[in-house]
């Protein structure tokens, strides 16, 4: 109304309150001029003087109105003033962002607070606790942290206790933590201190004493090095010393002389490794002779393998070479184990297996006289009908499906008469093999395995036994590899001459030993190019180690071209034939462990020979390629090598069956010693392995003598323990050291 603007005002008739709502309403609109107000009748009835209404606050109410603002005024203006003289007091300081880019951090004082730190300036106090996240001071400033007693810096863990503390007090410096590291730049450890060692990793660690350095207790080091042209003494004046290391030794002098005297005895004890004297000429004096006729000084010789042998002074090490190939069977800790009287037991073990194999042989007779399913292999019935033939003066290759070496049919010669012959010759060629793999893992010494456990594997395997027992000749090629393996690794330069041509006889008798040749040669070469006691030049070392690898591949090339040979003059091309070209073309159509043989089963007709001869040519890539790979990582490991190799061959190609996996089982007690328990968990492996062919046996059995419609169970059956070999190969590769 101050305004002078319109006021429409909605009265009410109350005496109308009967009529309708809108027809009862009247509209006034009112307006002031001057100090008057004019009313407007807008809703059809005319206006009187009771519709004038009065509006506006007059008297008392007026006046309180006007003391509460008053009031309001007084109270706002104070608040300010005592705010403004409190921030002046404490110092406080707020953010200002003006036009001129203006900014002031709030703080209190010399203490400035942003969202990203709180900065002191000037000296601080803190009275009780602080928890901070980082301290830090300004740039180009140093920090000083002071106390009159003493600064204790504590950590805590995410429960709250106590996980660290360092504590400077009088004269010293206390760290309390389970590991106290000292780091470089790049953050390696230097130094490095826990309640077992106190580690020092620099390259020199260098004591500078005029009287040396005294050590009360023991010292755990790599390398013992005195200033230049300085000797080395090492002195025990009124106790013993004794020298420990869980590996290697080396004691070295390039210019003078190593000299170690005790008043009674000299020890030096190596724990797993090899004790090495670095020297042309290492002699031993005043030796006790057992006769008269002995020397008083011995010169020590060195083997290839790193055995030691003594020779005559003046004798040329060289000139009794042939030591070492006669030493490589006996100069070995667990070996010796087997003569001693508490070992007697393992002799009955060989003699129980002996005594089961027998069993198993007499009971092979039974059930091929009682049972539709046989015990002999078909294949062994094969070999005695070549061997008859040969008797007889004829070729063994009259016989259908004789696709072996005449030398299977020669070994059965006896067996003519003697039809259990085979069998028995068999299991001896397997225990044969067992004995082999066993003085493998004596010599690899990979790790701790008990003599029961490697002699179970090698005389009591179940599978490897009735494979024999059946008459299958696998046990006599397992003898031969093992051999020609054992030859290789423990023998001297004749020894290894000799595995090489009985490496070629295996290829020979059987195809599959040629994939161990790249490993064999790889582990010549890289034997010969990085051999410690060479000091000749690269290109001379490197020449050796051609010869070396090319001599063993020439050796393999004679010990398989020379029977190879013979056989072909003997009986002809129908030996090329059904020996050797056979094998490069054969196709199984019928059923067996390779997920191959349902794509050649479906493809057997003639209109899809290619298709046929395409997938038999596809299977040796991957072969070949695993197997250049696991030369190339294990060649300094052969035994592992070749078994990790011949697992991989048997479960890639396009025949798989039972016989085979005889192959690889023959390694087995040459690499469990070496296999890493806790990560391979071989026991666990091997279960799955045996679960895998339980598996396909089954419905393999309802194929073949029930007759049931049974090729996708047994295609399944058989990709599943496709996909179980391949893990196992994967976790051989990773867990064998």
């Amino acid at each position: 109304l101050q305004l002078g603007c319109w006021i429409d005002i909605r009265v009410v008739q109350m005496a109308n309150l009967s009529h309708d709502y809108a027809s009862n309403q009247d509209f006034v609109k009112v307006r002031r001029f001057g100090d008057k107000l004019t009313a407007y009748n807008h809703g059809g009835s005319k206006m009187t003087d009771s519709t004038i209404y009065r509006i506006g606050i007059y008297g008392w109410r007026k006046r309180c109105l006007y003391a509460m603002i008053l009031l309001l005024i007084v109270l706002i203006v104070a608040n300010i003033t005592v705010t403004f003289w409190i921030m002046s007091i404490m110092g406080f300081t707020l953010k200002l962002e003006m036009q001129l880019k203006l900014k002031v951090q709030d703080g209190i004082g010399g203490m400035r607070i942003s969202k990203a730190k709180i900065e002191v300036t000037g000296e601080a106090e803190f009275v009780n606790a602080v928890y901070l996240q980082r301290l830090s001071s300004a740039s180009k400033v140093p920090m000083f942290i002071e106390s009159d007693r003493a600064v204790q810096l504590t950590a805590r863990d995410k429960t709250g206790n106590i996980s660290s503390r360092l504590v400077l007090k009088d004269n010293q410096i206390q760290a309390i933590c389970d590991r106290f590291e000292v780091v470089n730049r790049d953050g390696k450890a230097v130094f490095s201190a826990t309640e077992n060692e106190v580690a020092v990793r620099v390259e020199n660690l260098r004591i500078i004493s005029e009287g040396g350095s005294v050590f009360d207790g023991s010292i755990q080091t790599s390398v013992i090095r005195p200033e230049a042209d300085m000797p080395l003494l090492l002195e025990s004046p009124t106790r013993g010393m004794e020298v420990r290391v869980a590996q290697d030794m080396e004691i070295l002098s390039r210019a003078g002389d190593i000299k170690a005297e005790a008043l009674h005895n000299v020890v030096f004890q190596s724990t797993e490794g090899e004790i090495v004297l670095s020297s042309p000429n290492i002699y031993v004096d005043r030796l006790m002779r057992g006769t008269e006729k002995g020397h008083m000084q011995y010169q020590v010789c060195l083997c290839e393998n790193g055995r030691l042998f003594l020779a005559h002074n003046g004798v040329d090490c060289r000139a009794s070479s042939d030591v070492c190939a006669f030493m490589c069977f006996f100069q070995c800790e667990k070996c010796e184990l087997l003569f001693k009287a508490e070992y007697r037991w393992l002799l009955k073990l060989l003699c129980f297996s002996t005594a089961v194999r027998f069993l198993l042989v007499t009971y092979s007779q039974l059930q091929d006289y009682f049972f539709d399913v046989k015990f002999t292999d078909v294949d062994y019935t094969v070999m005695m009908d070549a061997a008859q033939l040969m008797a007889r003066g004829q070729s063994p290759y009259e016989r259908q499906t004789y696709r072996y070496t005449p030398t299977f049919a020669w070994l059965l010669l006896p067996a003519v008469r003697w039809p259990l012959y085979g069998k028995l010759l068999f299991n001896a060629f397997d225990l044969l093999a067992g004995l082999a793999s066993i003085v493998l893992a004596l010599w690899s010494n990979w790790g701790p395995s008990p003599l029961g456990v490697l002699f179970s594997l090698a005389l009591l395997n179940p599978f490897t036994m009735i494979i024999s027992s059946r008459g299958n000749a696998e046990s006599f090629v397992s003898f031969l590899v093992l051999f020609s393996l054992l030859l290789v690794e423990v023998g001297g330069p004749l020894a290894r001459l000799c595995g090489s041509l009985l490496h070629g006889f295996c290829v020979h008798v059987k195809i599959y030993p040629i994939i161990y040749l790249p490993s064999a040669c790889l582990k010549l070469y890289q034997e010969k190019l990085y051999q410690k006691d060479d000091e000749a030049r690269l290109p001379v070392r490197f020449a050796r180690a051609l010869v070396a690898a090319a001599g063993y591949a020439f050796g393999v090339l004679v010990g398989f071209a020379a029977p190879t040979a013979l056989a072909y003059h003997k009986y002809g091309r129908q030996y090329a034939d059904e020996a050797l070209l056979y094998h490069l073309r054969r196709t199984d159509y019928k059923h067996n462990f390779s997920p191959f043989f349902l794509p050649l089963y479906l493809n057997a007709d003639d209109d899809n020979a290619n298709i046929t001869a395409w997938i038999s040519y596809a299977a040796f890539v991957p072969q070949a390629l695993i197997v250049l790979f696991l030369a190339l990582k294990f060649a300094r490991q052969l035994p592992i090598c070749w078994f990790i190799s011949t697992l991989a061959f048997v479960a890639h190609n396009k025949v798989c069956t039972s016989q085979y996996f005889v192959w690889y089982l023959a390694f087995l007690p040459v690499v469990w010693s070496g296999f890493d328990c806790d990560r391979g968990r071989p026991v666990q492996l091997l279960l799955w392995w045996t679960a895998g062919q339980a598996l396909w046996l089954l419905p393999a059995y309802c194929l073949e003598f029930r007759g049931f419609n049974f090729f996708l169970p047994v295609w399944i059956a058989s990709v599943l323990f496709f996909l179980i070999n391949v893990h196992i190969i994967r976790r051989a590769v990773v867990s064998f050291r």
